[in-house]
This record gives structure tokens, sequence and C-alpha cells, in this order.
């Protein structure tokens, strides 16, 4: 049997779904989908990986702008484009082999210039 009071509940549910961008739950892997949300992402997956230090931080400013740019005209902030450039990153940070003293910051200058040799990862080149 159903009930007024249910239907009034899925009409409510059914009139706040989805948004532009936005999952099911309004986020796009726990972060707002928009710019500053991957760039959070970005940022996120770099210190789970790394503890970079200060001129690290400074090349990755670079990466971070240039996948945020790169989002915005041909993906946008999307669920899935934000799992992709998750990956992507993770994938590249894990490639960085731990040697010398600060291997990172030079890894993503290269990646910022979009001179790394690995630049076929979406949004980062």
């Amino acid at each position: 049997m159903f009930r007024p009071m249910r239907a009034i509940v899925i009409a409510l549910l059914l009139s706040a779904g989805c948004t532009g961008a936005k999952s099911a739950e309004g986020e796009c892997l726990g972060f707002s989908c928009d710019e500053e949300g991957a760039k959070a992402m970005m940022r996120a997956t770099l210190d789970s990986t790394y503890q970079p230090s200060e001129t690290a931080l400074a090349a990755f400013e670079t990466v971070m702008n240039k996948g945020t740019q790169k989002m915005a005209s041909q993906q946008g902030f999307t669920p899935d484009s934000f799992q992709l450039a998750k990956d992507n990153l993770q994938t590249y940070l894990r490639g960085i082999p731990e040697s010398g003293v600060d291997p990172l910051t030079p890894a993503l200058e290269d990646l910022g210039k979009g001179t790394a040799k690995v630049c076929s990862l979406w949004p980062y080149c």
C-alpha cells in the first residue's frame, strides 16, 4: 500500500538529487566538486604519499594550478574526473624514486613544466 506521507518523502528525495557535477552525496571523493575541492584532493593525495618540503610544495602549486585549469576546460569537476586526477597523481608520485635529499621537488617541477617522462597523465600534462 502506498501512503501519502511516503509519496511526499520520495518526492522530496527526488527533487534533492544531483546538481551539476556533484555525485548523489554532493561531493567528489569527499571534496567539493569545484576548483578548491580539486586542489584539496590533489594536496591530500600528495600528503598521503610524501612529506613534501617547502620547495616541493612551491613546485606543486604549479602542478595543481595546471591540473585544475585543465579539469575546468575539459572534463569539469565531476566525481569521475576527480577519481582520474587522483589515480594519475598517485601513479606519478609512486614512481618517484626515493633517493637524494629531495627527489620530489625536481619531479614536481618536471610535471609542472610538462617535461616529465609520464606526461600523458591527465590533467597534469
